[in-house]
């Protein structure tokens, strides 16, 4: 337990959570303890002095941008971390975990709506919980700004990284990582966020590729999933004659015979991605030139993130699709024109 020391750090470290929070409005825990049905805080009780083990939670926490909150016990409070696109098991899949302020420890029973309007407003939930403890000195990991620890969660277990990074922003950004030992995964098996979904997704795809059905859609929830079957053969390709090509005769038309553009179309429904992230470069531009294999964008459906790739040789006349943009299955992506 946190001894008086501890206790007195934690309630200077939390005076920015209370700062933040109006607690004649929200639920949230104050910084001195429980909070009660009136809304009004109680003070919490000293716990008997006896050793017990540190504690973590991880809350999904559907604010304005859905994201997992990652929140560890030390010295009297909750360390707290913003992962936008939560844990991954798989140790090559490192995820972006924004410090945020301490929470008091109370916090981590907290589950339910904080109202809108106010800091963080949106449904929150306990999506694991359980023990930790730290590998090695914590304290000088800290101020080093690398956490090495083991998690005993229902979900989450096994050795992980916190490695604080030189990315510039408003808050500290590190990065949340998995060790590769017994507990890591990789492939779809990594995907501990949506496993449940993405197994939904999986049997899905296997039903429509099994059967004549083109397209099947299912509701999950708030959440429409539609799988539609691909045409295996190849897209035909999109002629456009150049000017002065040769004119329709008898209501003919020809193919031009030395120049002709491709337009490449989305597989999917969801949203379009120049590049892998907001602080990096964009996969391509206007007037590259691209390989067959090389990836263009990334589609992102249902946190599904899939990178698509060019199936021609050829330069990039046109990037058809503003970045962040949904597109729908079919709507054409990029104009190619073929070497």
């Amino acid at each position: 337990m946190p001894d008086a020391g501890q206790r007195a750090r934690g309630k200077v470290r939390l005076k920015r959570y209370a700062q933040k929070r109006d607690f004649g409005k929200t639920a949230e825990p104050g910084p001195g303890g429980e909070t009660g049905q009136s809304g009004k805080t109680r003070a919490r009780r000293p716990a008997a002095a006896r050793t017990r083990q540190l504690i973590f939670v991880v809350q999904k926490h559907a604010a304005r941008r859905l994201h997992w909150d990652f929140r560890l016990e030390w010295n009297g409070t909750l360390r707290s971390w913003a992962v936008p696109k939560g844990p991954s098991l798989d140790p090559a899949d490192k995820r972006l975990a924004v410090e945020v302020e301490d929470h008091p420890i109370s916090y981590a029973k907290f589950a339910g709506d904080i109202p809108k309007g106010q800091y963080g407003g949106g449904h929150v939930d306990i999506w694991d919980n359980g023990t930790w403890e730290p590998v090695g000195d914590f304290a000088k990991q800290l101020a080093k700004g690398h956490l090495e620890f083991l998690l005993r969660g229902r979900k989450l277990n096994g050795r992980w990284h916190l490695v604080r990074t030189r990315m510039q922003g408003k808050q500290p950004q590190w990065l949340l990582m998995k060790s590769n030992d017994d507990a890591a995964r990789t492939g779809a098996d990594a995907d501990v966020i949506d496993a449940g979904q993405s197994a939904r997704i999986r049997e899905l795809v296997r039903l429509v590729e099994g059967s004549d059905v083109g397209e099947l859609t299912v509701e999950d929830g708030p959440l429409r999933i539609t799988v539609r079957k691909q045409d295996e053969r190849p897209p035909a390709p999109i002629f456009m004659p150049t000017a002065g090509g040769p004119a329709p005769v008898n209501g003919e038309t020809h193919e031009p015979e030395v120049s002709s553009s491709i337009r490449l179309e989305s597989p999917m429904v969801g949203t379009f991605y120049r590049s892998p992230s907001p602080a990096q470069p964009a996969f391509v531009a206007e007037g590259d030139r691209v390989e067959v294999g090389q990836t263009l964008c990334i589609l992102e459906a249902m946190k599904l993130f899939n990178e698509y790739k060019s199936d021609h040789a050829g330069i990039i006349r046109r990037i058809l699709v503003e970045n962040a943009q949904p597109v729908e299955y079919g709507q054409p992506l990029f104009e190619l024109e073929p070497v």
